[in-house]
This record gives structure tokens, sequence and C-alpha cells, in this order.
């Protein structure tokens, strides 16, 4: 069988000419060659420290066959990555490019994979052995043996890292590694998988589980103690008043300890809690979630932030309200909270980048110097024209491979409260979710609407400020025309209009924002879609912004195309980002508006709206009466 696919991105191959296709490794080659002397003497059962050593003979024995296909083959078999909780598999590349990948364990089903079975019980060190019967059992799960086969290198390697015949991947004063769970998790997969569930457990598992377990409560160990807990109780190894017992008594051994980990500590205080929940010990069960929580808020004090404090003291009260009756200490940490948010805000720093945009203010000024009031008028909405769409989402997915969009984000409002949270960007190729995808659009559009705002707006504003008194009049016939604004609107868009152009954000603000959401529905409303909904009661109630755009989106989209839409959605509704229109119809804006270059350019795109269905005949109806309505 060739692997064409997989051996482009072999380990360290990059620098070389590529490699030829995996040739098939017959049990007859493999006896040709003595690998098992290669790692007879390698004292450790990490698999990269295996895939190193073949690596380096397939390299030296490359062109000689069939030496070279077997090491190359026993190096792709260990460089394998090993993700013991994934549930796609166990086992899946290591490495991945855009046409190209490492080695998975399905490159070696059909013929390869019988022949790896047929040379397991000749295999000598327990680590190799386990992982190549690991493979052939995943590529067939028919063959039982190997199964069995795997189970038992599992054991011998746990049983070497216990004895020290071997040495553990890290250096680590534990007594009982994560190294050594892993495989005995391993094995303890591979029995369960391969019987039936009826069946007992595989009695040199079970002992080395349990063996484990109180290494790990005798000495204390708590992140290791916590995963074995979880194993012995998932494996009926144990029994929950035991356990209870033993998760209790050791969280709160661990409390005392000069250096704990809070969090650590609170995983056998939720174990406890399960443990006696399963046994109806309600009050036991109360008592230990509560202990749980009270860890959670020992996180806070080792933030060294404020915020970072707010954050733990959410967290608890999140924990508390799966508790009954604790809304006296939720109401304790809510109030104790605001006041680490506000100091927050405090502790937060601003950073300026120096932008020269004295080119585009010239450049602006320079256009609009050469036009007349109506044209100005016209082309000062053209400002705002939004991007493409698509455009947005593809610099929004190219700034997925930057490091801080690999992080979750954390909003705050005006006074450190917490209104948005968005997860980071999946690092296992998975596509990024329409809310990450929409926080990075808002990052980038905040600096377009900077940009903009102050080399081009402002600048032609004030230019089109001093050469004309700029008042109501000069944009009555324009709100009075577009089909944008409701009949009744008319005298409030003029007035708002006025005020942007004469560059009192501080009245235009509150004047036009409110006015989207209802000139949406106007206009949904005249192409024949009803947006109101009807309440139990029979009366009827009309759709909020964020209603309209999203069970209305496809037909505001055939009205007004895809890039306004998603601007006005970022701009006016979405969160994390300005939220303008909730921002507005809630009072939260305060004097600063005036100053805010989001408001700014969230008015002036309002402005175009009313503009775009006059465009097409402004030179011939809409220039004429501004000339003659104005002088």
């Amino acid at each position: 069988m060739e692997n064409t696919a997989t051996e482009k991105s072999e380990t360290l191959e990059q620098t070389e000419a590529p490699w030829p296709p995996q040739a098939i490794v017959t049990p007859t080659d493999f006896r040709s060659v003595d690998y098992n002397s290669i790692v007879r003497d390698l004292k450790s059962v990490y698999d990269s420290q295996f895939e190193t050593e073949f690596m380096k003979l397939a390299r030296a024995n490359r062109g000689s066959e069939p030496t070279f296909s077997v090491f190359r083959l026993l190096a792709s078999v260990c460089g394998l990555h090993f993700r013991l909780h994934d549930v796609s598999g166990a086992f899946g590349a290591k490495i991945r490019f855009e046409n190209s990948r490492s080695p998975i364990p399905e490159d070696w089903l059909g013929q390869q994979t019988d022949y790896l079975f047929e040379l397991l019980e000749e295999v000598e060190h327990p680590a190799l052995r386990a992982r190549l019967a690991d493979v052939v059992w995943i590529n067939d799960r028919k063959k039982g043996k190997a199964a069995a086969i795997a189970v038992e290198a599992y054991c011998e390697c746990v049983e070497g890292l216990i004895n020290e015949t071997y040495v553990g991947r890290f250096p680590s004063d534990s007594v009982v590694s994560i190294e050594q769970i892993d495989l005995i998790e391993r094995a303890t997969q591979i029995h369960v998988r391969s019987n039936k569930r009826t069946a007992p457990m595989h009695q040199r598992v079970s002992e080395l589980l349990s063996l484990l377990y109180s290494k790990a409560l005798h000495f204390v160990e708590v992140v290791p103690l916590k995963r074995l807990a979880t194993l012995v109780s998932q494996y009926s190894l144990i029994t929950m008043d035991q356990l209870a017992a033993d998760m209790e008594a050791a969280a709160a051994a661990a409390e005392q300890a000069t250096e704990s980990y809070p969090l650590a500590i609170k995983e056998l205080w939720v174990l406890a809690a399960f443990a006696y929940g399963e046994e109806s010990r309600t009050d036991d069960q109360r008592r230990c979630q509560l202990s749980g929580v009270e860890q959670t808020l020992k996180m806070a004090s080792q933030t060294g932030s404020s915020s970072g404090a707010a954050h733990w003291y959410r967290q608890a009260i999140g924990e508390l309200r799966q508790i009954p009756d604790t809304n006296d200490r939720r109401e304790e940490l809510r109030k104790e909270m605001r006041i680490l948010q506000e100091k927050s805000l405090e502790e937060m720093e601003s950073f300026k980048i120096p932008i020269d945009l004295s080119d585009i203010v010239s450049g602006t000024i320079e256009v609009f110097e050469k036009l007349t009031l109506p044209e100005g008028l016209k082309q000062f909405a053209l400002l705002v024209r939004p991007n493409s769409a698509e455009q947005m989402r593809k610099e929004a997915m190219e700034s997925e491979t930057g490091i801080a969009g690999m992080f979750a984000a954390t909003h705050l409002d005006s006074e450190g409260k917490i209104i948005a949270t968005v997860e980071g960007a999946s690092l296992n190729g998975a596509p990024p979710s329409e809310s990450w995808l929409k926080s990075q659009m808002v990052r980038h559009l905040h600096f377009k609407m900077d940009i903009t705002v102050r080399g081009q707006l402002e600048p032609a504003r004030r230019f089109l400020a001093e050469m004309f008194p700029l008042s109501e009049r000069h944009f009555n016939f324009i709100v009075q025309q577009s089909p944008f604004i409701p009949r009744h609107h008319a005298a409030t868009f003029s007035l708002g209009l006025a005020r942007l152009m004469q560059g009192d954000m501080l009245s235009a603000g509150p004047i036009l924002i409110p006015q989207l959401e209802h000139c949406l529905r106007h206009v949904l409303i005249n192409n024949s879609t009803d947006t109101s909904k009807m309440r139990n009661d029979l009366t009827q109630e009309d759709r909020s912004l964020s209603t309209l755009l999203d069970n209305y989106r496809g037909e505001l989209v055939s009205i007004f195309g895809e890039d306004i839409i998603l601007y006005i959605d970022l701009i006016f509704n979405h969160r994390p980002g300005p939220a303008l229109r909730h921002e507005f119809a809630h009072g939260k804006i305060g004097d600063q508006s005036y100053a805010d270059p989001t408001i700014y350019y969230g008015c002036c795109l309002i402005y175009l709206l009313v503009c775009i269905p006059l465009f097409k005949g402004w030179a011939q109806y809409v220039a004429p009466a501004i000339e003659t309505g104005s002088f």
C-alpha cells in the first residue's frame, strides 16, 4: 500500500528532497533488520525518543532496502500524535500542512496492519510493542489478540516507570507521574473497548490503578489523584462512600500545604460532592460544594489584578447558583465583585500608535474644494461606503494566525462589568465561530472608522461648514424624498443631519442613532414584510434591531446589500462591539460621545442610508432642489 498523501511531512524531512512513498514492509523485511537492538537498552517509554532513534537510522540508510523502509515505518508509528482523550481516536497526525500531513494509523490499513500483527510477539521493548499492537487493534478491531498484547505491554511500561527500570519523560519530584497515568488509562480504554462491557476489569490493570491511586492519596499529590480517583470510580474499583471520604480528607490536607493550587484542590472537593450525592448524603454534598467554591475564591488573591480577582468572584457566584439557599452569600460576593470591577478600570492603560494622516487630510480637502454644495453633500455620504463583507471576513480569518486570536477575550463596559466573552480561535483546524469572526471584524473596523473620521470625514465636514452655513434647510429636500425615512420623521432627520454637519455630535448621536431601527422596519414594511410579532394576549409588538437582523437578514440584504447590513450589525447591534443602538436606547452614552469616532461614523453611515436611494437622480433632481432651497 502506498502512502503518497502523508509522506511530504515526515519529521525533519523539510530540508531534503522528497522521500518516495512508504513501501509495504513484510515480516521478512523486519526480521532482516535487527530493529530490537536499536531500542533494547533505551531506558524510556517516551514515543518521541523511539521516533528519533529510528528516524536517524532511516536517514543513514536511505536507498538501502529494506532497512530504510523498516526504520522509516517504525519512526512513523512512534511519531504518531498521542491524544488520549480525543473522541476521534487516540492517535493522529503530529503535523498538518495545507495539502499534506504526517502519518496516521489509517495509512497502514490492510496488508501492512496484517504484517505488523504477525510481528508483535517478536518486539522486545514494551513501549514499542504497545504502540505497534495499539495501531494494529485500532485498524482491525477483530484482532483481539493485539488488544491483549497492547494492554499487557502498557502495564509493563507503567511497572517499569514505578520500579525505575525506565526513566520518566520529565524530571519530577512526584511519586506518581502523569506519564504513568496516561499509559495505564490507555490500557484501561483498550481493555474495556475490546471486551464486553460486563467483563471484569483486567486484573493487572486494576492492581496498577489501585496502586497508583493509593500512592497519590498517601502523598496528597492532588493533580494525579484527581485523575486516578476518576478512573477508579468510573470502573467501580472503589465505593462511593470510600471515594467521598478519601477526596474530602485529601482536599483538607492539601489546603494545609504551604504551596497549593486552589483549582486542583477544588477538583477533589467536586469529586467528594459527587460521591456524596451518589449516596444521597445531601448535607455532606453541600458542604463539599461550598468548600469547592471557596477554592475558586482563593484564586482571586493569586491573580495580582482587580480584573482577574473579579473574574474569580464571578465564577464563584455562578457556582453558588447551583447550590440551594446561597442567596445571601451570592449577594455578598456580588457587591465585592462590583468593587473589584470598578477598581479594575484604574489598572487599565491605553496606548497610542502615532499615524500621520496629513496626506489623507490634504487629499480630502483638495477634492472637496472643487465641489458645489450638493455634490459635496453627496461625496460626504460616500466617504463611509462599507468595505466588501467578503473581504472583511477574509481579513478576519487571516488574523486567526495571530497569537492574540488564540486566546479567549473578555469585554468590559465603562463600569468594569463583563458584557461579553469571546472564545479563542480553534487550535485543531476547525473553522472559527461566527462570534469570533465578528469580534475580529469589529477590531479591524474600529481602526478603519478612526482613520476615516480623522482623515476624511472631519476635514470634509469642516470644509463644508466653513464654506456653507449648513442648517436644517439644506437637508429638507434630501430627507423628504428619501424612502429610507418614515413620513413623520423628516424634521427629526433634518435636525440630526444639520447637527452632524455642524460638528455637534452630542446632539447628532442621540437624534439619529435611535431612528435606525424604525427606519429598517419602515423599509421592510414597504417591501411587504411584516416585522411585528403577536403576544399571547393577541397584542402586537415591533421587533428589535437584533431580531430584525436575525430573522429578516435575507430580506435586508436583498434591499441594502450584504456589505451595508454587516456594517449595521457590527456598529449598531453586535456585542462585543459598539452596539450603539443598545447604548443609546438605554441612556448609557454620556458626554464623551462628542469625541467618539464610532458614534461619528455611525451617524455618517445613517446619512449614507438616507442618500443611497437618491444617488441615481442626484444630479437631475436633488442637486437643483438643494441649490434652490438653500440660497
